[in-house]
């Protein structure tokens, strides 16, 4: 049992954001969208009561039908009947986020009072809520912590020790000893068409929750920055007896899951995380899997040989800063015979994996490699080229991080004649010191040798500090357009993290985005009947630039359909091709959007 400072610190976690180091990421931001159930489904068996003709239609026009059922009506459809309501529930509730405010308690509340009804009978004497979600997400918002309790981080700081502990014992209890038991509940038994689990809350999981997720049918499940307090495993003896006649019928998982700091003796997520994917393994077909820094190391050399866990239907595959000691687990999860990955992305840090890239060879069915953060300070990369030497077919590759210049410019860039079918390509090279200077600059030789392969429709280029308001990159425009001009297929292009020197005595070109000189020398200007702030006048300014550049190169390439730098996506429009921007919001980081178009595809549910 967490005593009570670490019950508390632990609570705190809520209202902690996650450090990104990056500015606006809004462009290209999509959620999946969930399709409601069919009728026949949401019924559960029921006979229809209702003498509406839609009813005597078939399930399928019935499902086609409700799609066009504006979403403002819903609520009046539902009050129609029973069979109606569960109709517009299976729309309104397709997806539900629990973020701790009135509304996601009161839907809670009604779920697992269902779920004990369906443990107690097997069934809901009326249509269930809990039939109509298919996903569901855990994500607390701490401003409803703060309404509910009247107190923020700050506000905490400045109480008296007495009434701190007052109000946060009360907030963390209710929380602890209502909210996640409730939850725990409710995905157990009362949400029986449960397809996917997003929980975002950092705060320790219990074998009792990791159980429920095992009991349930969910095919997505995704653990961010989640961690345990004590060790454990999820054996098949902890799945009730129906289930034991199932698989987990698990497909993605995206699994971030570390030990609590707050423990005097660091647990060890080990144990939990093989149990973990042995029990999913069969049915897997993605793994995004990463650890937090300190973790324990990890491997499945101990597992008897028939017990080994087979990946056999793996497809994308991530492995994100694990510690392995040896070569155990990329061998079960890149097996050297029957491997069937098409995607695969290894982080550096999840090493070392050199050797077992010296020695993997071909992947045939690989199409899309990422690598990141290597560093030949701390591992050899001999093995990683090695693999990527042996691994010609690829379509699309990213080598992100950034990487050392000289592997890039050395060894990297020279084999890539070899890549005959290479679609897309994403580099980021690091900082050079030059002068006792590090800045971010691109080998003009490594810039000619990508023009010439023939083959790409995107390219993202990058160099430089990669994180923060510093950007060291003062980009060429004229010499990317004259080395890239044979690249006739380019369908996107990028570059990130470049500046702009606008040779003003006084005027540091790291700081282009941060100090936005101007050269209207005007603290404002009358624009209609709105007065514009420098900044604004700035941005109208950057933009243009950016503009009249980006019509340089649409005209020149003539299928480019996006183009991005100057953190501005852009787009051509007319016969003209003349740039506009892509979207309304100005400058963007395109943080997401790039990593999804050049890099890792995949992110969870």
């Amino acid at each position: 049992m967490t005593n009570t400072v670490n019950k508390h610190s632990n609570f705190l976690n809520l209202f902690m954001p996650m450090f990104s180091g990056i500015g606006k990421d809004e462009y290209g931001q999509k959620s999946q969208i969930y399709k409601p159930l069919s009728f026949d489904r949401l019924t559960e068996g029921r006979p229809v009561r209702s003498n509406a003709p839609i009813f005597g239609l078939p399930v399928e026009l019935i499902n086609e039908i409700l799609k066009h059922v504006p979403d403002r009506s819903l609520s009046h459809f539902a009050l129609v009947s029973w069979t109606c309501c569960q109709l517009a529930r299976s729309r309104q509730f397709v997806s539900v986020k629990f973020d701790f405010s009135n509304r996601t308690l009161a839907i809670a509340s009604k779920l697992a009072r269902e779920s004990l009804e369906r443990k107690n009978t097997g069934k809901t004497k009326q249509p269930a809520l809990g039939t109509c979600i298919r996903r569901i997400s855990v994500a607390t918002n701490p401003e409803w912590i703060s309404h509910r309790h009247d107190f923020d981080l700050q506000s905490l700081a400045d109480l008296d020790p007495d009434l701190k502990e007052q109000k946060l014992k009360r907030a963390s209890s209710e929380y602890y000893d209502l909210y996640l038991p409730s939850l725990e509940a409710i995905i157990s038994q009362g949400l029986p068409h449960l397809e996917a689990i997003h929980w975002c809350d950092t705060v320790p999981m219990s074998k009792s929750l990791f159980t429920a997720f095992v009991n349930s049918q969910v095919r997505e499940l995704t653990l961010l920055r989640v961690f345990i307090e004590e060790e454990f495993t999820i054996e098949r003896s902890d799945v009730s007896n129906e289930q034991l006649k199932i698989k987990w019928p698990l497909r993605h998982l995206k699994l971030e899951i570390r030990a609590t700091a707050f423990l005097p003796n660091r647990v060890s997520s080990e144990p939990l995380c093989k149990s973990l994917l042995s029990l999913c393994a069969p049915t897997l077909t993605h793994l995004n899997w990463s650890m937090g820094i300190g973790q324990s190391q990890l491997s499945f050399e101990d597992i008897d040989p028939g017990q080994q866990p087979i990946f056999s239907a793996l497809r994308e595959l991530r492995l994100y800063s694990l510690v392995l000691t040896d070569n155990s687990i990329p061998l079960a999860l890149m097996p050297r015979t029957q491997c069937r990955l098409h995607t695969l992305c290894v982080d550096g840090r999840a090493g070392p994996l050199d050797a077992f890239f010296q020695e993997r060879g071909t992947i045939s069915s690989l199409q899309h490699l990422s690598l990141s953060w290597l560093s030949e300070a701390e591992y050899p990369l001999n093995g990683y080229y090695t693999f990527l030497r042996t691994n010609p077919q690829l379509t699309k590759l990213d080598l992100s991080g950034p990487l050392a210049a000289g592997f890039i410019d050395k060894r990297v860039v020279p084999l890539l004649k070899t890549f005959n079918r290479l679609k897309s390509l994403c580099l980021k090279w690091q900082n050079q010191l030059l002068q006792d200077e590090f800045i971010g600059s691109i080998d003009e030789r490594s810039l000619h040798e990508v023009g010439q392969l023939s083959s790409l429709e995107q390219l993202h280029l990058s160099t430089g500090v990669q994180i923060g308001w510093r950007h060291n990159w003062i980009i060429d425009h004229e010499a990317l357009i004259k080395h890239f001009s044979s690249l006739s297929h380019l369908k996107l292009l990028a570059f990130s993290r470049d500046t702009y020197d606008l040779e003003v005595p006084e005027f540091d070109a790291d700081s282009y985005y941060e100090d936005k000189w101007t050269n209207r020398q005007i603290a404002a200007l009358t624009h209609g009947r709105h007065a514009l702030t420098s900044d604004e006048v700035w941005e109208m300014e950057h933009q243009d630039r950016m503009l009249t550049q980006a019509t340089k190169y649409f005209a020149d390439f003539r299928k480019l359909e996006w183009l991005y730098f100057g953190q501005l996506p852009m787009i051509p429009t007319g016969k003209s091709r003349k740039a506009r921007p892509a979207a309304k919001g100005g400058r963007d980081d395109c943080y997401t959007y790039l990593n999804t178009t050049f890099g890792w595809p995949y992110e969870g549910s």
